[in-house]
């Protein structure tokens, strides 16, 4: 059998069927919204959520609040978060001029933070913004903004900017630690601004002028002073490791021995500023 015509066999059938479908499932269709604060009350992580958003907005004052609230809920059992949401307000009430209370929260998270290196960089630098920004720093705390820069470095000397502040300090002070500082920030920094830096120690000698900088260098510490070798990482998964700083941020207990270190300036100098002249 021939057919003369192969559009006798129509396949509109089919066709409309499929258009029928498609129209089904359009008119089904609602775009997912982001929650607001009309949603989820319960929601944790959508109200943190909202906070940020409203503290890049500028909103600091909003911000505030839903941060405190956040912190005072029974429910949260994090330490991280918890720990997340006292930095949030610190900040927050840093923005909002309340000096005061960001300083007071800043050192609440200080002094609750165990001996783990990175949580303690976390909380010096959030110290040192409210210190500097506040311009505590640079009169009643002077003494303490000094040392938390110290207690930063000590850290970890990577972190050319408070080398570079450390070395402002020392400016009037002692010009040979400015620039002692200065040849450190370069050393353990490689790549950052050389200008900077060459203007810097042309004000030092600008300042000094008796003071002949050629003949002033440093040596780093190195292990036979002390300075504690790096173990052997052993990689248990990031679900153990997490655990474990976890219950290190729950015990109030543990905090560095030295964070309240009497002679910290002067075992800061002694280690770091041995002048090879």
């Amino acid at each position: 059998m021939f057919l003369d015509n192969i559009e006798s066999f129509s396949d509109s059938d089919e066709t409309s069927e499929k258009v029928s479908k498609n129209s089904i499932l359009r008119d089904k269709y609602r775009p997912k919204t982001c929650s607001s604060q009309l949603d989820f009350d319960n929601d944790i992580n959508g109200i943190k959520c909202r906070a940020d958003l409203l503290y890049l907005q500028g909103q600091f004052l909003d911000a505030k609040l839903l941060y405190s609230d956040l912190y005072m809920r029974q429910d949260i059992k994090s330490s991280f978060l918890k720990r997340d949401l006292a930095e949030s307000i610190s900040r927050t009430c840093l923005s909002l001029g309340e000096y005061g209370l960001a300083l007071e929260k800043a050192d609440q998270i200080l002094n609750s933070t165990p001996d783990h290196d990175d949580f303690r960089i976390v909380a010096l630098s959030l110290k040192l913004d409210v210190l500097e920004k506040s311009k505590l720093g640079l009169t009643e705390r002077a003494s303490e903004y000094k040392r938390s820069l110290m207690q930063i470095l000590t850290l970890n000397p990577n972190l050319s900017r408070y080398w570079n502040k450390l070395a402002q300090i020392y400016l009037e002070e002692n010009p040979e630690k400015s620039y002692l500082c200065l040849l450190l920030s370069k050393h353990y920094c490689v790549g950052q601004d050389q200008k900077y830096l060459d203007e810097k120690i042309s004000e030092i000698s600008n300042l000094n002028p008796g003071l002949d900088l050629s003949k002033i260098d440093f040596k780093t510490p190195g292990y036979e002073d002390g300075e504690k070798k790096a173990s052997e990482f052993t990689d248990l998964g990031s679900s153990v490791r997490l655990k474990e700083i976890e219950e290190k941020l729950s015990n109030k207990n543990l905090n560095s021995s030295n964070q309240h270190s009497l002679n910290l300036v002067t075992e800061f100098e002694n280690k770091w500023f041995q002048s090879s002249k």
